[in-house]
């Protein structure tokens, strides 16, 4: 499953790293886009708030995730709130708020 993942991942990086003049480089907001792969919504969520975060910190405990130590995630590490969108399917959306709102699943 994370082969498919790791092949769109690639397909982007693909996409936002093409030349300038590209006809598709509206699309692009940042040329400077890093992408990454977890093996589940709930290590994704907790990489994301890097341990700030109460409820996501009690959830578990991390599964291997990439780390936040590399140098372009220094903002990440320091903000003191991030917004998160989330897209997709109901699968996806409902599984985030399972872990954002854990009252939601009962």
């Amino acid at each position: 499953m994370l082969s498919r993942c790791r092949q769109n991942q690639n397909s982007w990086q693909s996409f936002t790293s093409a030349s300038t003049g590209n006809h598709h480089r509206h699309l692009v907001a940042n040329s400077g886009n890093h992408t990454l792969v977890f093996p589940c919504i709930l290590s994704a969520l907790q990489w994301i708030s890097q341990g700030k975060d109460p409820v996501l910190a009690s959830a578990g405990s991390r599964s291997s995730s990439p780390s936040p130590a590399q140098p372009e995630f220094k903002e990440l590490r320091e903000a003191g709130h991030t917004c998160v969108l989330v897209t997709g399917s109901l699968h996806l959306v409902g599984g985030v708020l399972k872990h954002l709102e854990p009252s939601l699943d009962s």
